[in-house]
């Protein structure tokens, strides 16, 4: 953080920390991040503001309350008018669908694994972290039995109306 406001040629007064999830369930309102946000602003001399899953739970929501809100200000900085809808691939793909009317609403779920299967592939067959640029995914091919094992398994999730995942909530196995 230090590093970047020096970069930056303004003064800035508040820092948002999201901190890592490292578990999620909306529906038992749990969502565990890691990173201390006191520590943070004790570090840096500066206010930060954190824990925004845990805020959102409590308030009725799915527990990821920064997306939507970053789809739409991004959608105004590059010009993009709504309708408008916005996949991001983390861990986790999740959507966002920014409606035409005078507030510009907001829709925003999960629809699926995104990096997670992959990040855990790695991670056991690997034996690395994470796949570094894309190096392993680059060689391979597309085996459609198994594509259509994972497409059957993101059927059998989507009857249960899940507006929210948790990397947990995937298992690589089916992959041989």
């Amino acid at each position: 953080v230090n590093e970047a406001v020096k970069e930056i040629d303004f003064e800035i007064d508040i820092i948002g920390f999201h901190g890592q999830t490292i578990f999620h369930n909306a529906g038992e309102k749990i969502s565990k991040q890691l990173g201390d946000g006191n520590l943070l602003s004790q570090l840096i001399k500066k206010k930060v503001v954190y824990d925004f899953r845990q805020n959102d739970l409590k308030n009725g929501g799915q527990g990821a309350p920064l997306t939507p809100i970053f789809h739409k200000l991004i959608s105004k900085k590059i010009k993009i008018d709504p309708p408008l809808c916005v996949l991001n691939l983390g861990g986790i793909a999740n959507i966002t669908a920014i409606v035409p009317d005078e507030n510009s609403a907001l829709v925003s779920r999960d629809i699926g694994p995104g990096n997670c299967l992959i990040d855990e592939w790695v991670r056991k067959k690997a034996e690395k972290k994470y796949d570094k640029d894309g190096s392993i995914a680059k060689l391979g091919k597309i085996n459609v039995a198994t594509l259509n094992r994972a497409l059957d398994n993101h059927d059998n999730l989507k009857t249960k109306n899940i507006l929210s995942y948790d990397a947990k909530d995937f298992d690589v196995n089916f992959v041989r």
